[in-house]
């Protein structure tokens, strides 16, 4: 129609587009809470990473079986363990005496643990004779000491045997210094405890005690025990008379000398420290031969539990120092990790000086200096050599191995 306007025919009408609002959670709080958690999240894995225990909860601990002395104690400590697994590696223990480690089987073993050296000396000598040359390493040391009860320490100062080291609590000292010459010689007198008065010496609750047993110290088995071996070595090097340990030829005599000085209760358990802590434990056998670091920790534990050390038990040091040396022996690359990590971890060996242990140095020198101030801080004097720095030699290990046969009548 002639004036009417039509519209182009390629003009197409166009789709309307409808804007929505955002969704209600994507919101700026949202987005900030969102990026902090992301951030958050990224950082512990760098520190994950950095640290080496990114893949610690996908990977399985490297279980190590090990086959140990007394020493081992320190593998059964909780914090320890959990410092192992912080490591990925935990520890199953098989316990036996020293000697017994030395001389059973060693199938199925990754490491071996001995309390002292003659039962390492026997473990390296008999892996040497199949070829095997393992890693040793001797991470920390503890002395070996006579664990006794205040009355009965304090008749032995009063026979003129011992005398108390000046570190102590409210004038009660922890620790005395025996002449182990003197204490032997009294041993072999016969005389009793109550032959020495201990009667007139009170114990914490006012009471007194009698005793007519002769006066010994109770020793574990040397036939199993490393404290043993080394109760029997303290007793021939001072029995010699020179201050040194027989040779070979001089064993026979010497184990002649010494033998009742040992066995006249009859040899012992492996280990008497837990008999020693017990209620019954003065009864049962005032004088035990132990280790440094076993009364330490206990001592520590008593701190915690009762809020004050145990003034009652005290320790006897032997004027001649016989020093036990626990040594690592790996007889694998997974144990040779571990021989590392208990020299050079700061941590282990930290845990191992809140033990009682003298945790040593790169340079192999016994250090006590952080054990005594770890003492300290808990109100617990620490024990004072006096300056004598006299050391009870090892005899050789053949003298050694002739002695035990004889007094123990254990095989060689």
């Amino acid at each position: 129609m002639e004036g009417r306007l039509t519209a182009p025919p390629e003009l197409v009408l166009q789709p309307r587009l409808t804007v929505r609002p955002r969704p209600s959670f994507w919101t700026r709080r949202s987005r900030s809470w969102f990026t902090a958690a992301a951030t958050t999240w990224i950082a512990g894995l760098i520190v994950l990473y950095l640290n080496g225990h990114l893949l610690l909860p996908l990977d399985t601990p490297t279980v190590l079986h090990g086959k140990s002395g007394s020493g081992g104690d320190l593998f059964l400590d909780a914090e320890m363990r959990r410092i192992l697994l912080d490591r990925n590696i935990r520890v199953e223990l098989t316990q036996t005496g020293s000697r017994e480690t030395a001389t059973g089987s060693f199938d199925g073993y990754d490491f071996l643990f001995p309390s002292g050296r003659p039962a390492a000396y026997m473990i390296k000598g008999r892996l040497a004779a199949q070829g095997h040359w393992p890693r040793a390493t001797r991470p920390f040391a503890s002395p070996l000491v006579l664990a006794s009860f205040r009355q009965y320490a304090d008749t032995l100062v009063a026979a003129g045997v011992a005398r108390p080291q000046p570190n102590g609590l409210g004038g009660r000292p922890l620790y005395y210094t025996l002449d182990i010459a003197k204490f032997f010689a009294l041993m072999r007198s016969g005389r009793t405890w109550d032959d020495l008065g201990i009667g007139k010496w009170r114990d914490p609750g006012g009471g007194t005690v009698s005793n007519g047993n002769r006066v010994l110290a109770h020793s574990p088995n040397m036939c199993f025990a490393n404290s043993g071996e080394a109760y029997l070595a303290l007793a021939a090097y001072v029995s010699t008379g020179r201050n040194a340990p027989p040779t070979e030829a001089e064993a026979p005599a010497v184990a002649a000398r010494v033998k009742p000085l040992l066995t006249l209760e009859g040899l012992q358990d492996a280990d008497l420290f837990n008999s020693y802590v017990t209620p019954e434990g003065k009864g049962k056998a005032p004088i035990v031969v132990v280790y440094e670091h076993q009364y330490l920790a206990y001592q520590v534990r008593s701190r915690q539990v009762r809020g004050a050390p145990d003034t009652d038990r005290v320790l006897l040091y032997p004027a001649q120092q016989m020093l036990a040396d626990p040594e690592f022996i790996a007889l694998d690359a997974g144990a040779e990790r571990l021989a590392r990590l208990l020299t050079d971890d700061r941590e282990l060996r930290r845990r191992a000086m809140e033990l009682g242990y003298r945790v040593l140095d790169p340079s192999g020198e016994h250090t006590s200096d952080a054990l005594w101030r770890y003492l300290a801080e808990r109100g617990i004097p620490a024990p004072d050599s006096g300056g004598d720095d006299t050391r009870a030699d090892l005899p050789e290990l053949a003298a050694l191995e002739k002695m035990i046969a004889l007094v123990g009548g254990c095989a060689r």
